[in-house]
């Protein structure tokens, strides 16, 4: 009974009378109409027959259980599948065949750049139309962050979108270090990820808008190992430096190309904690009341707040003017300014997957935002 309210409408103080009053309830019926007529049988033939019935109901039980096995899960759920689905997967591109499978690589495993190419772009086949917009997103794993957006235009006619990253490598891409027994996979993933800057830079003409999308930069202000990653921490101010050069350099061939250039800040990022609850009991049905204990993320505001100070006055120290940059900040989006926390929960859905990635939720709270940036600075055409 305990499991069954653990899954199901959580252990409260107010449900703790009720889930005992209902225990002994099935304690009492099964006392009394199944173990006291097995002791009270008198004659051989009563305990054969309770014995047959007791054997039967174990059959029944195991046979039960074999055929539900069979069974597809989500045919015995009564809760919203959906709204599991949203709170609980990465962000992708539904309808499309965008996702993180498809187009991303990790640990120096990933799909054929070819195939990514042709699954992970929307409109390919409308490349040579006149007046078609050109999005390019690149990055780490916070590129998929953009999944919602690339979901809402998919079947814009007149806009093309590729999203191809590679997690734990930003672009602009540095060389950092990792720890020994990952040496090898992660410099597999450097190389993809500068094939992939080098292949888009080259597409780039008149007209088109590249996204960058990093974690890296908190990482880079904050000069420390970042929450929940294995990446030995960034202490060398030059990595700084080197980032910002490359940045520059990626804006010069972008203007170069008449292309503009967009780097999307960070999200908030909130510390796990020791025990993660399984996710599964973090979203709202109608059977759950409340959020579960575990599942609410909290991470000071102001804390957050400087660290997008910190981002900011970095790019402006760069050597050369990056005025031409395009600066988007989800972070009020995301964490109100008249809050003195953030949390991972937007009113009563999760919208973050873990620390700092969105799930399906979040991801369509950005999509129409971004949609707004890139209207009013010219990034986006708005007759569609």
């Amino acid at each position: 009974m305990l499991c069954i309210s653990r899954w199901t409408i959580g252990i409260h103080w107010w449900s703790v009378p009720f889930q005992i009053g209902l225990m002994m309830l099935m304690a009492t019926g099964s006392y009394r109409l199944i173990e006291m007529p097995l002791r009270q049988a008198q004659s051989a033939q009563r305990k054969q027959s309770s014995i047959l019935y007791g054997t039967s109901c174990v059959i029944s039980a195991l046979v039960t259980v074999k055929a539900l096995a069979r069974l597809n899960p989500s045919n015995l759920f009564v809760g919203d599948l959906a709204a599991e689905e949203q709170e609980n997967q990465r962000a992708a591109a539904s309808g499309t065949s965008i996702s993180g499978k498809n187009c991303s690589w990790w640990m120096g495993d990933g799909p054929l750049l070819a195939d990514a190419i042709k699954n992970c772009s929307v409109n390919r086949n409308r490349l040579s139309t006149k007046n078609i917009q050109r999005y390019y997103i690149l990055g780490d794993s916070h590129a998929g962050n953009m999944m919602g957006w690339v979901e809402s235009v998919a079947y814009q006619k007149n806009i093309f979108v590729q999203i191809l990253y590679v997690h734990g490598q930003s672009a602009p891409l540095i060389q950092r270090q990792y720890a020994s027994a990952e040496v090898a996979a992660r410099r597999a993933d450097e190389s993809q990820q500068a094939e992939l800057i080098e292949n888009t830079l080259a597409q780039l003409r008149q007209g088109d808008t590249l996204i960058l999308s990093n974690y890296l930069l908190v990482e880079l202000i904050r000069k420390r190992e970042p929450l929940g990653r294995a990446d030995l921490p960034i202490k060398d101010p030059g990595v700084s430096r080197e980032w910002l050069l490359r940045l520059e350099q990626i804006l010069s061939r972008s203007k170069a190309a008449g292309a503009q250039l967009v780097l999307v800040l960070p999200l908030p990022d909130f510390k796990l904690k020791p025990r993660k609850p399984d996710l599964r009991i973090c979203v709202q049905q109608w059977y759950r009341i409340g959020i579960q204990e575990g599942c609410l993320l909290k991470t000071s505001r102001k804390a957050i707040a400087n660290d997008i100070k910190s981002i900011r006055l970095l790019i402006a120290s760069g050597r050369k003017d990056l005025s031409a940059l395009y600066i988007y900040n989800p972070f009020n989006l995301f964490c109100g300014e008249e809050l003195e926390y953030c949390t991972n929960y937007r009113g009563d859905k999760r919208t973050f997957l873990d620390g700092n990635h969105l799930n399906g939720n979040g991801a369509r709270v950005l999509a129409p935002d971004f949609t707004r940036f890139l209207k009013a600075h010219q990034l986006m055409r708005t007759s569609q």
